[in-house]
């Protein structure tokens, strides 16, 4: 089996031959996401997405897979949100990640489950806000640095690079509502293209 790769250039080629010894079952998330962001923040400032990438002439969210690992435990994805597009509050079940801007500006609020209710809370409490302008890197981080909303705040389209490690047990994602205290499966919210 081979990775499959959707977008060809030299710099995205690079990063991928990068990222060639990262483990994705490895026990040190954190040194893996210190590992990776230098390489990942470079990528974002490469002009290497084709002009359909960056575009939602339609108004609509779009996400497009560009690399898979042979194992599948590695994805590189495209998300493209309209101006002024605002994601629920949700996470991203992964193991861990990245997500960086490459075009446009959006507002990120963080939140983290609240301690005493424990890790599957759906009680939450708002820890970071933050403005992306591009190459500004966000890490994927289960229980801490996960739950997130953003809002686009630039008139193009805000368009983002994830990068996601999880393996064939990935954990549920789910979409919070911050204010009823409840959590549900992401699935019955929005559609995988929304979020980021």
């Amino acid at each position: 089996m081979v990775p499959d790769l959707h977008v060809a250039h030299p710099a995205l080629s690079t990063f991928l031959g990068n990222l060639g010894g990262v483990a994705v079952s490895a026990t040190d998330p954190v040194a893996l996401i210190r590992r990776t962001i230098d390489p990942f923040r470079h990528l974002l400032m490469e002009n290497f997405l084709p002009d359909e990438m960056r575009e939602s002439p339609d108004g609509e969210a779009k996400r497009r897979l560009i690399f898979r690992s042979t194992d599948q435990s590695l994805s590189l994805i495209v998300s493209t949100l309209p101006p002024r597009h605002k994601t629920p509050v949700h996470n991203h079940g992964a193991v861990w990640g990245l997500v960086g801007i490459y075009q446009g500006s959006a507002r990120e609020v963080s939140y983290v489950p609240v301690p005493e209710r424990g890790e599957d809370s759906s009680v939450l409490r708002r820890t970071t806000r933050r403005r992306l302008r591009p190459g500004d890197v966000t890490g994927i981080l289960p229980p801490d640095m996960d739950i997130h909303t953003t809002e686009v705040t630039s008139s193009m389209p805000a368009v983002a690079l994830m990068l996601l490690a999880s393996g064939p047990d990935a954990p549920q994602r789910y979409v919070y509502d911050a204010r009823r205290h409840t959590r549900t499966p992401a699935e019955d919210h929005f559609d995988e293209a929304e979020s980021y």
